[in-house]
């Protein structure tokens, strides 16, 4: 497997893990930050000097090493948005999600309209930040 396909690939699955550690306490704390931004310094390095290593990373590739700083960032914002809504942070309304009732019948009743569309934007972003260097720098 090329390198850059597993730099294009981690940072997808760091977003996931950080979607859905969201309330652990690892998550919570500065250790975390200091991942993210310590990869987002690496990204940037590799963004700005792209034949600096052995092998010639793309745009691309650094671009997605910058995205878990830019995904929490963006659950930080939400977070405090539905502490100034409900008081609470939001119940990520997610399959495999812990924070709700994935039963057949249940639909999660507790969980309000603002949840549901809070969680599906993390959702996407997870989804769409590592693929938005692929529209920006091709």
């Amino acid at each position: 497997m090329k390198p850059e396909a597993i730099i294009f690939i981690s940072p997808l699955l760091i977003n996931f893990i950080l979607l859905y550690a969201r309330k652990k306490k690892w998550a919570r704390s500065k250790f975390k930050w200091l991942v993210v931004v310590t990869l987002f310094i690496i990204g940037f390095f590799m963004f700005q000097n792209p034949d600096y290593l052995e092998f010639r990373t793309s745009r691309i590739a650094s671009w997605s090493i910058m995205t878990p700083l830019i995904f929490s960032i963006l659950d930080f914002l939400i977070m405090r948005l539905s502490y100034s809504i409900h008081n609470r942070d939001l119940y990520l309304w997610l399959r495999g999600s812990t924070e709700i009732d994935d039963s057949r019948f249940s639909g999660g009743k507790h969980v309000r309209g603002s949840d549901r569309i809070f969680s599906l934007i993390l959702l996407f972003s997870v989804i769409f930040l590592p693929f938005a260097g692929m529209l920006i720098f091709k």
